[in-house]
Order: C-alpha cells, then structure tokens, then sequence
C-alpha cells in the first residue's frame, strides 16, 4: 500500500512537473506571438504595414489618449484624481500622499472626489481604512472610481468631463493624458520625482521630460527639497509658479524606536531590487564589506530587508544573514520600524524617499544617500547620515549609523522637524492652489 501511494506521489510529481514546464513555455510563446503582432518584437516581421496609432500607443500603451464626453445632467463638479492604479497594495508613498491631497481638497471645498486609474485596474480595498488612519473625513462609499486602464489603440477609453471639476495628477503620463483634454483651466501636477531618470536616454525619458515645459498645471512639489532640484533644473514655470509642502509622514504617534541595549542590534535595508533608484546591489555591497572588514559584527545583529516579494535571503561573507520579508501591509510595516537600530534606505532621487523620514521619526538611525541639490538632510533630523553615490561612501555611513547610541537618537528626537499632521503641512499649499483656481473658478 504504501509502495502504491509512493510511486503515484512520484507519478503527480512528475506531472506536476511536466504541466508547469508546458504553461510556462506556452505563456512564452503567447508573449512573443502578442508582441511580433504588435510589432512591438522586432526578431520577426509579421506585416508589411501597420497604422500609426497602432504603432505607437502598442509600443508605448501609457499614452493611449483619453476622449473627453458630456457628464450626466445634474452631475456636480468633482475633484479627479487621476493615478496609475488604486489597488490596495499601492496605497504607499507617492500614491498615499495623491490620495491624501485630494481628499483633503475635496474637503476643502465641499467637493465629491472621483478616482480616474489609468493603467491597470485596482478595486480600492482599503480606501476607508487608509481615510480614517490620515484622519479624512470623506465616506469611502461615496468616491467614484473610474478605470480606463482598458483603453487601446483601437478601443476607446472616455472621461466624462465638466469645466469646473478640478483634475490632480502625479505621474508623468497622467500629466500628459489630461493637458491633453479641453480643460478650461489648469490641473495640479504633484511633483514628487524627477521621473525622467526612471529610464534610459530615450522615448520614455523626453516624453516624462516634457511634461515639466508647459504651463498648463499648477505645480505642487512634494518637498522643498524637490522644488529646489526643478528650478536647479531650469524650470522657469515651475520656479515661478510652484508650491510646495513637506509630508507629514513622522511615525513617532505610535511609539518611538525600542532600545536594544544588551540584545542583539537591528538593521533594516529597504530592498527593492527592481526599482533601480533604490541603488539594492551597491547597498548590498556596502553591506557585505561593512560586516567583513570588522567594522559591524555579524553576531551582534540581526539584518532584515523589505520592499519586494520573492527574493531569497541574502547570505553574506561574513556569514550574516540578510532575511526578506518581502512587501510588507502598513500595520506589520509600523510595528516592525520601531524595532530597527539602523535603517539603509538609499535612493538616487532629489527628494527624501518616505522610510527615510519615518525610520528617523522615531529615533532609528539613518543612512541614504546624495543626488544633486539633495546634500544635507540634518534639517529634518540628526538621526539622518547622508553619504555620496559609492559602495565605500555608504559603508561609512552604515558604520557611522551604527556606532550611535540609542541616547543620541533619541536625544535628536528633539530638534527633529519632521511633520506628523497632514492638515498643518497642506494648509499653506492648498491656500496658493486655490489662489491659482480662483482665477477660472468660483469657490463658495
């Protein structure tokens, strides 16, 4: 009996085996069948003639146009929100922050908000939670989402439209799809990024580029920092006419950082391999050396890594062990920061990346590192190492971190300036956005 089971177990594996060897091959073939008739694969030529728009929008499908449509008879202005996606997963960072200033201008002005994601469909699980946690009033229930994701060369996607509804955007193609449509007054483009460097000289680069050299929006920079690095850019528009304001993202509400004096020491490194900016192979290299030159000692750490799924544990020379949790949800991710010593959060970007700025709020010490105008970070916290762009330079900020006290860190906590409350921080910002509005709008 038990031989029978054995070999039938073998048998489905095997099996098992065989099917998944046969999906992934026939996904593959469907892939490359898809992308020659596209003509997006250039190994095989299919036809000999294709439309422009079939071209262009099957090469580049983020900027398949939008057609504007008449609103329904007694629909009220709204305050339109376009994003990428509103999956539940994404409510973080540079999402997290669109969702927030929306909502708090629909506030504001006693205006529905609608959701418009342009690029993949998201149910928005998780939209009544993420409200009452940044303390938005606003009923979930009563948010209009709008997906458009759908949208081909040769499928229509289209928006219905009201001369006073008030359209904020944050990713560059977003930016691009809306100044694209009759509006009779400016949109309000949140600059988070210089989202340019987000690729190789190319298509991509110049129409993100772009973006930034018309006057039909009003910008709004998240952070001074990223205000500074546009008019360093030669922004002219956006040096005249830009706002900013700085995210109120301190996590010291909830507890600040735990001592672990006596008890091995924590040490966290934001790993995001496939976002390329987050500099994961040069951190990791700093990591390696920082703990083979003597500098930390692997038996008196534990190393901890986050951000993406499917990545394997990392084993070091040293013999430490780098373990990933992969994409953590926001509860699990707060309550795990406040057991971290030393955070690598690097990011080759103008601005101060999130985890950064939450790991410092709450007396964590931090190493990130330096692009252009970003050279000095101690105005939002001494917890805060800065280093230059080489594996050598993060190493000796990772040893620097590491030798603070849990005394000076919390010490810094004092003269830390890193905001917590969305509504003060907002307030200066969205008073110059409707400065701005009011010359098209009427507000009660």
């Amino acid at each position: 009996m038990q031989f029978a089971l054995r070999v039938i177990r073998k048998l489905a594996n095997i099996g098992h085996k065989i099917t998944y060897k046969m999906a992934v091959l026939f996904a593959r073939i469907e892939d490359k069948s898809l992308r020659i008739l596209l003509g997006t694969d250039y190994s095989v030529r299919a036809r000999s003639e294709m439309t422009f728009e079939e071209k262009i929008y099957s090469s580049i499908p983020l900027i398949v146009p939008l057609n504007p449509s008449l609103p329904a008879i007694g629909r009220p202005a709204k305050v339109a929100l376009v994003v990428p996606s509103l999956t539940s997963r994404g409510f973080y960072g540079g999402v997290a922050t669109a969702l927030i200033f929306a909502a708090k201008l629909a506030e504001r002005h006693h205006m529905p908000l609608r959701i418009i994601q342009t690029s993949e469909t998201g149910d928005g699980r998780g939209l009544e939670q993420f409200f009452t946690a940044n303390g938005i009033a606003i009923d979930a229930a009563s948010v209009e989402l709008i997906d458009i994701s759908a949208r081909r060369y040769n499928i229509y996607g289209y928006l219905d439209m009201r001369p006073d509804d008030i359209f904020i955007v944050s990713a560059w193609w977003d930016a691009q799809l809306i100044e694209q449509l009759p509006l009779t007054h400016k949109f309000i483009y949140l600059i988070q990024d210089f989202e340019p460097i987000f690729y190789a000289n190319g298509d991509m680069a110049v129409l993100a580029e772009n973006t930034y050299r018309t006057n039909r929006f009003i910008p709004v920079c998240n952070t001074e920092l990223m205000y500074k690095f546009m008019t360093h850019q030669g922004y002219d528009y956006i040096k005249d006419n830009g706002l900013w304001f700085e995210p109120a993202v301190s996590r010291l509400a909830s507890g600040k950082a735990v001592d672990n004096t006596g008890k091995k020491k924590q040490l966290f490194l934001y790993g995001r391999p496939n976002v390329e900016r987050n500099l994961f192979h040069l951190s990791l290299d700093a990591l390696n050396r920082a703990f083979s030159d003597g500098g930390l000692v692997a038996s008196e750490w534990e190393i901890w890594m986050a951000g993406q799924n499917n990545l394997p544990n990392i084993k070091l020379s040293s013999g430490a062990i780098i373990k990933n949790l992969g994409k953590m949800g926001m509860d699990e991710y707060i309550t795990f920061s406040k057991t971290i010593d030393v955070a690598l959060t690097p990011m080759m970007a103008p601005h101060p990346n999130y985890p950064t700025l939450e790991f410092a709020s709450i007396g964590s010490a931090v190493v990130t590192t330096k692009y252009v105008t970003k050279h000095d970070l101690s105005n939002y916290s001494d917890n805060i190492v800065i280093t230059d762009l080489s594996v050598e330079a993060i190493t000796a900020g990772i040893k620097k971190a590491a030798s603070m006290s849990y005394e000076t860190r919390m010490k810094n906590l004092a003269t830390t300036t890193i905001a917590d409350n969305w509504d003060k921080t907002l307030a200066h910002t969205l008073k110059g956005v409707d400065e701005q509005l009011e010359q098209y709008l009427k507000f009660d």
